[in-house]
C-alpha cells in the first residue's frame, strides 16, 4: 500500500467523485493555514478515521460521553447525516421516546415516519449498536448506490467513534484497496451489499466505557 497522506486522501475522494474539488480546494486551503506539513504526513488508521467525517464524507457516532444523548441523536441524524448525503436523506423532528422500561428513537426522514429500538443504561452515552443495527435507514435509496459502511477498526478501543463512510460499493472497494481501509458489510469480490436485499448487516456489540 502507497504511502497515505491527507493530500492524496483528498485527491483520491475528489476522484472517486466523493469530494466536489471546490470543497477539497478549501479543506486544504484551510489545514495548511495552520499546519502546511501535515497535508503530507504519513496518516494512521486513527487519523483516517477522524479525517473522513472532518471532510464530510462520512458521519461519527460518539462512543464518550455526551451532555445530552437526546440533543446528540438530533444533531447526529438532522444536521450531520443531511450534511453528509448533500440532502439527500433529510431528517426532522427526532426524539428520544421513553415507555416504561422500552425506549424508541422517533424521526422522519424524507416525509416517511421511521422508529428505530434503542437502549441506554445512561443519558450520557449513544446507543452505537442500535445505530449500526438500523444505519440502512439513512442510506439514499433508490437509483443513488450510496451505502453508510462502517469502518472497522483494526484495534478496538473502549469508547471509539464509530464511523460510516457514505459511499457506493465501488467507491468503498477503492478505499479499501488504496488506503488499507475495513469497510463492515463491503464483499471480499466487490460485490453490492444492497440494503434490502435481505443480507444481514454487520450487529454491533453493546458496551460501556
Amino acid at each position: 500500500m502507497a504511502r497515505r497522506s491527507l493530500r492524496k486522501l483528498v485527491g483520491r475522494l475528489v476522484e472517486l467523485g466523493m469530494m466536489v474539488e471546490e470543497k477539497a480546494a478549501v479543506e486544504l486551503a484551510s489545514i495548511a493555514e495552520w499546519n502546511e506539513h501535515h497535508l503530507d504526513e504519513e496518516l494512521t488508521d486513527r487519523d483516517l478515521f477522524g479525517w473522513l467525517p472532518e471532510l464530510g464524507v462520512a458521519i461519527a457516532v460518539h462512543g464518550d460521553d455526551v451532555d445530552d444523548v437526546a440533543d446528540h441523536y438530533r444533531y447526529l441524524l438532522e444536521e450531520r447525516v443531511a450534511e453528509c448525503t448533500g440532502g439527500a436523506v433529510m431528517v426532522s423532528d427526532v426524539v428520544l421516546v421513553r415507555e416504561g422500561d422500552s425506549e424508541w428513537l422517533h424521526f422522519v426522514r424524507n416525509g416517511e415516519s421511521v422508529w428505530w429500538h434503542v437502549e441506554h443504561e445512561s443519558d450520557d452515552y449513544v446507543d452505537q449498536a442500535a445505530v449500526a443495527e438500523q444505519i440502512n435507514d439513512l442510506d439514499p435509496g433508490g437509483d443513488d448506490p450510496r451505502l453508510f459502511f462502517r469502518l472497522r477498526p483494526a484495534k478496538k478501543e473502549p469508547c471509539h467513534d464509530d464511523v460510516y463512510v457514505l459511499a457506493s460499493p465501488e467507491q468503498a472497494r477503492a478505499l479499501h484497496d488504496e488506503f488499507g481501509l475495513d469497510f463492515h458489510g463491503l464483499e471480499p469480490t466487490g460485490a453490492a451489499h444492497l440494503a434490502g436485499d435481505g443480507l444481514p448487516r454487520p450487529v454491533a456489540v453493546r458496551y460501556g466505557c
